[in-house]
Parts: structure tokens; sequence; C-alpha cells
């Protein structure tokens, strides 16, 4: 991927990390939804660290998001950039958390929203440039991943809002 991301780049990144999860044991069921301007991509892992970040005191889930974007390890900082908004929902240790940059900057600060059961991340995000893939880029998107070490199955529900599109695809071992 280059430095700008297109909405496809966003698009596989945040599918990425969600399969992360998915491959670190954490993670069985994964969303997308895409429409014309934004994707959301939720998954039912551990949820982004929320604690303080050693040096800066800032949450670990808005440095992730805003820190170096090199390396391998900041894609999602690199995605956030390529943003012109995106808005972040941690359900994790009981509570649901949410923060919204826009240009890659905090609009406020990591804020509590309430109670929450389960855990996991949903980030949607606009991406400023690029088309959405179509459905079936998509879905080749997530076979491809399909191929990436999962050790157990793994349920990804794709939504198309612009087309009225809705399939599951199981991936990894069933």
């Amino acid at each position: 991927m280059t430095d700008r991301f297109t909405f496809r780049d966003v698009v596989v990144a945040l599918l990425e990390n969600a399969v992360d999860e998915a491959r670190a044991g954490h993670c069985r069921v994964i969303d997308v939804e895409l429409s014309a301007d934004a994707v959301r991509v939720s998954d039912d892992g551990r949820g982004l660290p929320l604690g303080p970040h050693p040096q800066s005191g800032r949450p670990l889930s808005e440095v992730i998001l805003t820190g170096p974007r090199r390396g391998p390890r900041n894609t999602l900082a690199r995605v956030n950039a390529a943003c012109l908004w995106l808005e972040l929902r941690v359900c994790r240790d009981g509570a649901l958390w949410a923060q919204r940059f826009e240009f890659a900057r905090p609009e406020k600060p990591l804020e509590r929203r309430g109670a929450a059961t389960g855990s996991g991340t949903t980030i949607t995000a606009a991406p400023a440039q690029g088309e959405a893939p179509s459905f079936e880029e998509l879905r080749e998107c997530v076979r491809a991943l399909s191929s990436s070490g999962l050790g157990r199955a793994v349920r990804v529900r794709l939504r198309d809002r612009r087309a009225s599109r809705d399939e599951t695809i199981v991936i990894g071992r069933r």
C-alpha cells in the first residue's frame, strides 16, 4: 500500500486489523458495511487497548490512531490519516468508549458512553480518496485473507448499502 491510502486500501487495512484479532484467537465475528462514502468494520475481539500511553499519558487507542504512520504495526494511523473523519467505538471491560477524529486529529478526548456487554472494536471511516470497492471486490478481499493462517472459523458478514446486498462468508477452519 502507498502512503496515500485509497478507499479500497482503507477497507483492506480495517479488515486485516480485524482478521489479526481472529488470528490471535480473540475474534469470531467480523461485520463489514459499505456505503458510497464510508466503511464500517466491527469485530468481537478484545477491543483496542485504552489504558494510558507510558510516555504521553494519552489513551493507547488514540496513540494507535494518530501515532507514527510508518511500519507494519501502524496501519490504523495511516488509515486515520487517509480519512476525512473516523469514528472509533470500543467495548472493553464492561464499558463502551468512543472517539471521533477529523482529518486525523481527535475532535474530543476519548469518552465513556456507558455500559457494554462483550468486547470488540468498531471503526467507521470516510476515506478521502477513491471510490468504495464493489461488492465482488470486497468478497475477494475477504477470501484472500481467509488463507492467512486462521486457526478457527470466523464469520464475516458483508453488507453493501449501495446495492442492498448482504452475504456471510466463513473463513478459517470450520
